[in-house]
């Protein structure tokens, strides 16, 4: 994994705004991982990393979902916007490399 890649990807991948929410994040959960003990490595990683299907439509989520036998319960269905943390994992482990469960969850 390299943050630097990783970062340049999401900006990328998702609009303006999003990423600076996502940079305020990386902000946050950093402090928080000082204040509770966590690997700051993970830390960053998972946040940076955390919306990066946000900006993906509802088919272009169902076609990730459909590919890894990813299923989804009918409130999900309904609202797409659920979607995108389960996607996200998938999302995050095929383009960043990212294999690390605690980092993915």
């Amino acid at each position: 994994m390299d943050y630097g890649k990783i970062n340049e990807e999401i900006k990328k991948m998702v609009s303006d705004k999003r990423y600076l929410h996502s940079l305020g994040v990386v902000e946050t959960a950093m402090k928080l991982a000082v204040l509770y003990g966590c690997d700051p490595e993970k830390t960053m990683y998972a946040a940076i990393s955390h919306d990066c299907a946000k900006s993906l439509d509802r088919e272009a989520m169902l076609g990730i979902a459909r590919e890894n036998d990813l299923v989804f319960d009918e409130i999900t269905l309904y609202e797409t916007q659920l979607m995108h943390g389960p996607v996200g994992r998938l999302v995050a482990r095929k383009e960043f490399g990212i294999e690390d469960e605690e980092v993915l969850s």
